[in-house]
């Protein structure tokens, strides 16, 4: 069967699973002791992923054409979008002061990317997981529905980032400046597309995504102090930037815990075994608080997958308060995205 003959080709299985910045990684190899439980130190005995000699499984995994196995030519596409706007005016009067305070606050972000990538697609993607040996445990349903066609085909992304701020703050009465103002204005390009992890899902029904986008941007970034004289001091911060959006996206969870995908090897002991499972358990307890906080990390809830033999869809859309700035300023904080706060995720392959 050729799933065994690339598990043996290449044995070290690693198996990783993120959530608010903690990792735990999970290794089997022929030289190395299972780190599969965060409290178990090893393994006295490893699953045998021999099923012939190295060197021919090897050579055989090289000269491997997926076509022969009913691997079909595709398309991957990966689209992102988010738009947020904010509008904000405070006008303060104080009995006894010469004038009133007054604060306004605009503020727009907008990015709109789009990713290609030839590859190779299931032969049924209408299968969410596909029938492998139950030996290779988690390997046996933490598969992608997809891989690249050959060496050059990579996950090109074009895309747009637009951010604009104004910012006017004056108070007659204040010691040091009576008037601050701050106007940004930044451009740039998406220039990085990763795709970390497109998977059947372990805490919910369907699948799960973790990506990357780069936005690359340069920043006009002027404020203008006022003193009480009438004098104007002027800062310019202007630069770039390139602070990476990440996103987690997992499907609606399940309400009574985790899927019973096996989580270990077959031959892996049992206290292993309650030890993963112990910990998966905790991720998804944990994944069923996020629709009680803001949206301040990379894990959100609610991907739906539509799936059929030739095209897999994966979507996510948010609309509402709850959202974060993606323009990290005081002033975007001081005016949440009142207008304007909305997302959209879409992964699909699609076979040519």
């Amino acid at each position: 069967m050729k799933n065994k003959k690339i598990v043996a080709a290449f044995p070290l299985l690693f198996c990783c699973l993120t959530l608010a910045g903690v990792t735990f990684l999970s290794a089997c190899s022929d030289s190395s002791p299972d780190a599969g439980s965060p409290s178990d130190g090893g393994v006295d005995a490893q699953p045998d992923y021999s099923v012939e000699s190295g060197e021919d499984i090897q050579d055989d995994a090289l000269d491997w054409n997926p076509a022969d196995d009913g691997w079909r030519k595709g398309r991957l596409f990966v689209e992102l979008k988010i738009e947020q706007e904010a509008s904000r005016v405070e006008h303060k009067v104080h009995q006894g002061l010469s004038g009133p305070e007054t604060t306004q606050i605009d503020w727009t972000y907008s990015l709109v990317a789009n990713g290609d990538q030839a590859v190779w697609i299931r032969p049924d993607l209408d299968k969410l997981i596909p029938d492998m040996d139950p030996e290779y445990g988690r390997g046996s349903w933490e598969s992608e529905p997809y891989m690249p066609l050959n060496d050059d085909s990579e996950l090109v992304v074009q895309g747009d980032v637009k951010v604009s701020l104004y910012f006017d703050s004056q108070t007659p009465d204040a010691s040091d400046y009576v008037r601050t103002r701050r106007e940004v204005s930044a451009s740039g390009k998406v220039t990085g597309l990763t795709i970390k992890t497109l998977q059947p899902s372990l805490y919910g029904q369907g699948y799960e995504l973790s990506a990357e986008w780069e936005p690359s941007l340069n920043v006009r970034d002027i404020t203008t102090l006022t003193d009480r004289k009438g004098a104007d001091q002027v800062l310019d911060e202007s630069g770039s930037s390139n602070e990476p959006i990440k996103l987690r996206l997992y499907p609606t969870l399940n309400a009574d815990g985790i899927n019973d995908y096996p989580l270990a090897s077959r031959d892996d002991p049992a206290e292993i075994k309650e030890g993963m499972k112990k910990f998966e358990q905790e991720v998804w307890q944990s994944l069923q608080q996020l629709g009680d906080a803001p949206m301040l990390g990379e894990a959100r809830t609610g991907l739906i997958t539509e799936q059929s033999k030739d095209s897999l869809t994966l979507t996510y859309e948010y609309s509402g308060d709850k959202q974060m700035p993606y323009w990290p300023s005081l002033e975007a904080l001081a005016a949440r995205p009142d207008k304007k706060n909305t997302m959209r995720v879409r992964v699909r392959l699609q076979v040519d």
